[in-house]
């Protein structure tokens, strides 16, 4: 069983049923965005979103990290076999996230007024905040049914799910919308969490678990890993938001406002389409990754397949970021915008140190190392901001790009030599050469598409270069799993359905 799962076209199967249900999430979202954008202005989506953002906010100091963590303790305990094992670790984290989810609407419901004259200046959102801190709980207890489904593997109950959910969120938001306006935002963001609840608890409530009674006690006895770890994911969550919050504060003491909105769009362009696939492999590579955690062997012969399987189909994408950055900056944004361009080239190229990185990082996870992975992100979050306030200071935006590349340099390094003195990693042979290759591919484009401008050359030579990276990763593909039969038996059954 272990076998099949960490086998290149099983990894490769869940990567594309979670990539493709990301996608269609993303499109629903433009979709919802724009219904908002028309039917209640800009004034609606402010609203929306300061709702949405500072109740967010509260629930990443509240929700324990519990979405990540809880995975690693849920998939250890169904590869046992042992249904009590596995009875008892979901009965843990149901109550863990009651008790999380309970804390965090009490927070937003005590503290609406302030929350109001926060985020709008007056009390006027009091009853708001009040109404929608429910969803605080609704959310925390869908991630109980969420990591169950994916600790389990039962990864197309999880798609099921999501895709479900966002078509409900659509559905009820339109003629809510339409009907009562302004009016309407604060109870669609509670159906919309409702249904989502009520979607995840259908499609877990046919995972079999034996039901088991635990106590309080238990739940902090049993489930030390699992709150430890957690916390972890929630200080690491506070560092995130006081680098970027120190950051924009930074760039708009020395620029304005207007870079600090440039800085926001560049990172927007740089991350959020890779992070799709980033996300789509971590909810695969998280459960598969903990379950073998006490198997070294294996242990390391996984995140390296991890990592060739990234590298395969990321330096593509990479690679036509780097060659097309104006137009897509135009098309996404404006020509307004382009000043962005020389910032975003160097954080694709940070891009591919990102990648190698973050298949080894999941190791601290895996292993339920709470402190190494805390004071790991610690480290890389005081010397990232550092670089991208020296990096503003002499280069404006080029040099907040080059301080993300150099970020993902040193952090790539730091959590190499952790894993390789804590869990005796080492990267094969093949794995080295396609690092090599790869790498060399990705500095060489950069380079000389540098050189070149944004003339017709740099299209040209950018295309051939692109072709290559395409036909190499489809032969390294092609190794992995059989994707020229897939493609003949592809071409079979529409033949036969043509006939």
């Amino acid at each position: 069983m272990e076998d099949n799962r960490n086998s290149y076209t099983s990894i490769f199967k869940a990567i594309g049923l979670f990539g493709g249900t990301k996608l269609f999430q993303i499109l629903i979202g433009i979709i919802k965005n724009k219904i908002v954008a028309v039917l209640l202005g800009p004034i609606g989506m402010g609203v929306n979103g300061l709702l949405t953002t500072n109740t967010s906010l509260i629930k990443s100091f509240t929700d324990l990290g519990l979405h990540t963590s809880a995975v690693r303790d849920v998939a250890k305990a169904y590869e046992t076999n042992n249904q009590k094992r596995l009875g008892t670790t979901i009965a843990i984290l149901r109550k863990l996230v009651w008790l999380t989810g309970t804390i965090g609407t009490l927070i937003v419901f005590l503290f609406a007024k302030e929350l109001s004259i926060q985020s709008f200046g007056n009390a006027d959102f009091t009853f708001a905040f009040q109404v929608v801190a429910v969803t605080l709980l609704f959310d925390q207890l869908c991630v109980g049914q969420i990591v169950l489904m994916q600790g389990t593997f039962h990864y197309r109950y999880m798609a099921r799910s999501a895709l479900l959910g966002s078509i409900a969120g659509l559905v009820v938001a339109t003629p809510c919308y339409y009907l009562w306006g302004m009016e309407a935002i604060a109870p669609v963001i509670v159906i919309t969490s409702l249904a989502n609840l009520l979607l995840s608890w259908y499609f877990s409530s046919k995972i079999p678990v034996e039901k088991v009674r635990v106590s309080f006690r238990e739940v902090f006895t049993g489930g030390k890993v699992m709150i430890t770890l957690g916390f972890a994911f929630a200080m690491t969550g506070i560092l995130r938001y006081g680098k970027s919050y120190i950051t924009q504060i930074f760039i708009s003491g020395i620029g304005s406002i207007d870079d600090v909105g440039l800085y926001t769009a560049g990172m927007t362009i740089a991350t959020q389409y890779i992070n799709v696939i980033l996300n789509a492999m971590s909810s695969d590579y998280s459960p598969r990754l903990s379950a073998i955690a006490d198997q070294e062997g294996l242990f390391v012969e996984t995140m390296n397949r991890q990592n060739q399987l990234m590298l395969t189909v990321i330096v593509p994408l990479i690679l036509a970021f780097i060659i097309l950055i104006k137009p897509l900056i135009v098309l996404l944004y404006s020509s307004k915008f382009l000043d962005l361009t020389g910032m975003v080239d160097w954080m694709m190229l940070g891009m591919f140190f990102r990648a190698t990185s973050w298949c080894l990082s999941f190791a601290f996870i895996a292993k339920g190392e709470s402190k190494i992975f805390f004071w790991n992100e610690f480290a890389s979050a005081c010397y990232g901001l550092i670089l991208l306030i020296v990096g503003y200071k002499l280069l404006r935006f080029e040099g907040l790009g080059m301080a993300y590349f150099m970020t993902y340099i040193i952090y790539t390094l730091q959590v190499y030599i952790i894993c390789r003195k804590k869990y005796g990693f080492r990267y094969t042979s093949d794995n080295k050469r396609l690092i090599l290759i790869q790498g060399c591919l990705v500095i060489t484009a950069f380079t000389i598409l540098r050189l070149l401008g944004f003339s017709m050359w740099r299209y040209i030579v950018g295309g051939v270069v692109l072709s290559g990276s395409l036909y190499y990763s489809y032969i390294k593909l092609d190794e992995m799993i059989p994707v020229k039969k897939m493609i003949s038996g592809f071409k079979g059954r529409f033949n036969t359905k043509r006939g």
